[in-house]
């Protein structure tokens, strides 16, 4: 059984092959090609990681859902008010980096930005998010592991999580 975390590119192989295997779709769903994309592997098996997530691609044969979870231990609720805004998560357009900028510039709070800028998205990121980042209101903190995760969050007096 081979689970397939990278959209739709190993379908036609796969499909062929014989192979049993399910395809988890992480990205974006509502492009124009895909419905015509999975219309053509009727058999093909899906998992969302929501229920809402399947709204976009109703064509698709979604053979169940895997939502994303965190390890309870590892965090815990912080009654503390925070001095910054936090924004966690890839760097990347349908996060919603722009977004979470706009609204702490709005808001008039300190945005502190905890990610990895990934090869992929050195393009997006060069001309997007870092003509914003000031150091001051806009800061880049860079890639945050999981124990650094808890401190981060907690500081913060809020999670900005704006994906489209």
């Amino acid at each position: 059984m081979i689970h397939a975390h990278i959209d739709w590119l190993h379908l036609p192989i796969l499909y062929r092959a014989g192979v049993p295997f399910i395809t988890t779709m992480h990205g974006q769903l509502d492009l124009p090609r895909l419905p015509a994309v999975t219309s053509k592997f009727p058999e093909a098996c899906f998992a969302s990681i929501s229920d809402n997530q399947r709204i976009a691609l109703t064509s698709a044969n979604w053979c169940g859902t895997v939502y994303h979870g965190l390890p309870m231990h590892q965090f815990g609720a912080s009654f503390a008010a925070g001095s910054y805004l936090a924004f966690l998560g890839r760097l990347t357009a349908e996060k919603g980096p722009e977004d979470a900028i706009r609204i702490a510039l709005a808001a008039r709070m300190p945005l502190r930005i905890a990610a990895k800028v990934r090869r992929a998205e050195s393009g997006y990121f060069r001309e997007k998010i870092e003509p914003q980042i000031d150091g001051k209101q806009i800061q880049l903190v860079g890639e945050v592991d999981d124990d650094s995760k808890q401190p981060f969050l907690a500081g913060a007096a809020a999670l900005l999580f704006p994906i489209r």
